[in-house]
């Protein structure tokens, strides 16, 4: 791992834009480079990636802000991009700290397999209406998605803290997984047949993800 500091050309820049790079890394297979950067009271992990758009994201539990650009990207557009979204930014952290604050950090596990079971007939229901079938369901805690699926294996995975959610946002992320299976994507098609199966899902979403 190489790490390098801020040279004093590009501080100039990035003092001006409120936006300071903190450290420089090369990194992994698929990621070129990763640096950090402090904008206002909060710290940004930028990865370059063989990715084609850019995503901004604050990941839990620890209110990770996280960006995500395709490999070359120009740093002067992300500065930028940070730059115009320190207050979504500010707001997305606060939130996501308070869901954490709001989470059990204790869990009994009689519970969870209790919500386990009545889970099983919830998949099942779904699976039925939508004509799709998992060849492999496991559970398990996850700290950044609800859910995720291998569609190449029909293996679908969820997060146990949907113990603690309602009913109906579970239900959205069984209908949301098993559209992954024809649809292994975020596209028009997909969020289409999501909607076919579960017309709310945009309410549901903004519940599940609000503490």
């Amino acid at each position: 791992i190489v790490c390098s500091m801020l040279v004093p050309s590009l501080a100039d820049s990035c003092r001006t834009r409120s936006v300071k790079r903190l450290i420089s890394t090369k990194y992994m297979k698929g990621i070129s480079e990763i640096r950090h950067y402090q904008i206002g009271r909060q710290q940004v992990v930028v990865m370059w990636k063989n990715v084609r758009n850019v995503s901004l994201k604050v990941a839990p539990p620890d209110a990770e802000v996280r960006m995500s650009v395709p490999s070359g990207y120009p740093e002067a557009k992300v500065l930028e991009l940070l730059e115009s979204k320190r207050d979504w930014i500010d707001k997305a952290v606060s939130k996501v700290k308070k869901r954490a604050e709001a989470t059990p950090t204790k869990h009994d596990p009689v519970m969870l397999r209790a919500w386990v079971e009545e889970f099983k007939p919830m998949l099942e229901k779904w699976e039925q209406r939508m004509g799709l079938r998992a060849a492999k369901v496991s559970f398990k805690m996850m700290s950044s998605r609800w859910g995720s699926c291998r569609a190449s294996t029909r293996s679908l995975t969820f997060n146990l803290m949907l113990a603690y959610k309602p009913q109906e946002c579970v239900e959205y992320v069984i209908i949301h997984e098993l559209a992954h299976i024809v649809h292994p994507n975020h596209s028009k098609d997909f969020w289409n047949l999501v909607a076919q199966y579960c017309p709310d899902y945009r309410r549901l979403r903004r519940l599940l993800n609000n503490p």
